[in-house]
């Protein structure tokens, strides 16, 4: 993976008139590992998402839900034990891949994203070499949008198709938060999430 911002991220600043200010937090996106701190955040976490390919290829984002601990994180690793649904597009994710994480707290506005390479380390556990590890601000970030109770991780896929029903672009059309996934050929995959008032995302 490259160090720094990439050449699409690059692109993106200099539309919107922003390189100058940009340039400021580029040491932020530079190679680095978790701080003790953040190392406490993620085995607290009860929530975070994981930009992946599934083995044809195809990139796809998965919710990452257990009980605090289900994120095992190092200096220089994050273990996932269980986590992603077994009716999930990426239950069966491919090792050897550059994936990107992203781990966050809605009652304290926090979160936190790496990334990394892959590995398939066991049934239902896997290991992120970590790359890129960074903190983001909590703008966009509703508080106390995550409701206790962990949904079970064997449950049958109740849709797949290739178009939205009118009840997902219901759904869409209300929430208030998105988690995007992103690749690019040389600084491989991204999780990042996005916020606002409900219709900030448009169905069209």
């Amino acid at each position: 993976m490259t160090t720094g911002f990439h050449r699409g991220e690059l692109m993106v600043q200099q539309r919107a008139g922003v390189l100058d200010a940009a340039a400021r937090l580029e040491p932020m996106v530079r190679p680095g590992g978790l701080t003790p701190g953040a190392v406490a955040f993620v085995t607290g976490a009860e929530f975070g998402a994981l930009t992946a390919r599934d083995r044809a290829g195809r990139l796809w984002t998965a919710p990452l839900m257990g009980e605090p601990g289900f994120l095992s994180p190092e200096s220089s690793s994050v273990r996932i034990h269980g986590g992603i649904a077994d009716s999930d597009p990426l239950a069966d994710l491919p090792s050897g891949q550059p994936v990107g994480v992203i781990v966050i707290d809605y009652s304290s506005r926090r979160r936190l994203r790496v990334n990394g390479q892959l590995d398939r380390i066991g049934e239902g556990e896997l290991l992120v070499s970590i790359t890129q590890a960074y903190g983001n601000c909590p703008q966009y970030i509703p508080r106390g949008q995550w409701r206790n109770g962990l949904p079970p991780l064997h449950r049958r896929r109740v849709y797949a198709g290739d178009t939205l029903r009118d009840s997902d672009i219901d759904q869409i059309r209300r929430a208030a938060t998105f988690i995007l996934g992103t690749t690019h050929p040389a600084a491989g995959n991204d999780a990042s999430h996005r916020g606002g008032p409900p219709g900030f995302v448009a169905v069209t």
